[in-house]
Formats: C-alpha cells, structure tokens, sequence
C-alpha cells in the first residue's frame, strides 16, 4: 500500500500533493519494467489523465486483480468490456471484519468496481452499496477520472442498482450445497 504523508508527490510530475490523486497498492510489473518505478505511488489525477502510459499501467493492475478474484481474494460478479464489479471475501461472526468494517456474518466485506483504463478501484462496504452505486464513488475523483468513474457506473447501476441485487448476483455464483 502506497504511505502517503504531508511530504508526498505525484509519481507522475514529482510535484506535492496538493490536489485530487490516487495510489496505487502493490506492484503490477516487475523491477525491471519501465512502469516498475510508479507502482504502489500517488499520483495526481490530471496526471494521469495526460499520461500516456496511463492504459498499460492501468492494465496491470486491472489484470492483477481479476486474477487475484479468480484464484482467492473473493467473487467476480459481473465482468464487462472495461471494467469489472468482485466482492471481497464473505465473513464468518469471527472475522476481524464484523468488529473494524461492520461486516455482517455470511456477507461480503465490500464490492469494488475495477476499470480497465484507471488504476484505481471504486471500493464500497457490502452493506453501504445502495449509497454508494448512486454517486457516493464520486468522492475524490474530477476531471476524466470522475468522467470515466460515471460511465463505468452508470452501466454497472443498471446491473446492480440494489444491494439486494449485489445480494443476488453473488449467489447466482455460489453454488450451493
């Protein structure tokens, strides 16, 4: 995970991070590749937007996830042309997350939505979908980042416009016993 602290900068410009950006977690490429250098940073959305590395950066990490849903890390529910919407791992009464996320037991943690052409993820808590779906993943996005954000959302509301219909997608996946 990217720590960012009052001296950070764009990974991108260099310069402090004194408007709208993003951090990416992990790293997509190797040491050896170009865009090595930029994993797990800040950067500032308007750099991004002009970068013209943006797509194959973003492509990595889209990729890394939906391979991570694939083989642990939780469910795809619905993968599109450019992004895709995954729930997290679904919590026992146990679990740290009912105390520190307010998971509720035999749910989800959260559901993300994944673009193909951004390297971020538009995150929300299992529970809070029905909020979050309607404009609450607007929060720290302008620009074409927040353009982007809108059409990615807009087709994934008319797919899951409920977190009862979060509900019924993931147990359209998970077979039963």
């Amino acid at each position: 995970m990217a720590i960012i602290h009052e001296g950070s900068c764009c990974g991108i410009c260099g310069e402090r991070l004194d408007r709208p950006y993003t951090a990416t977690s992990g790293c997509a490429f190797e040491p050896r590749h170009l865009l090595f250098r930029f994993c797990d940073a800040p950067m500032h959305l308007d750099c991004l937007a002009a970068w013209p590395h943006r797509e194959q950066f973003s492509k990595g990490y889209y990729d890394g996830a939906l391979q991570a849903y694939a083989t642990r890390l939780g469910s795809v529910l619905h993968l599109a042309e450019d992004w895709f919407l995954a729930c997290g791992p679904t919590v026992d009464a146990n679990s740290p997350s009912v105390k520190y996320m307010g998971a509720r037991p035999g749910e989800p943690v959260y559901a993300e939505v994944r673009l193909v052409r951004w390297p971020f993820r538009l995150y929300s808590k299992w529970a809070e979908w029905d909020e979050y779906v309607t404009r609450g993943y607007c929060e720290g996005l302008e620009g074409v980042a927040l353009d982007a954000a809108v059409n990615a959302m807009s087709e994934v509301a008319t797919i899951c416009p409920s977190q009862s219909a979060l509900s019924a997608l993931l147990a359209a996946r998970t077979p039963q016993r």
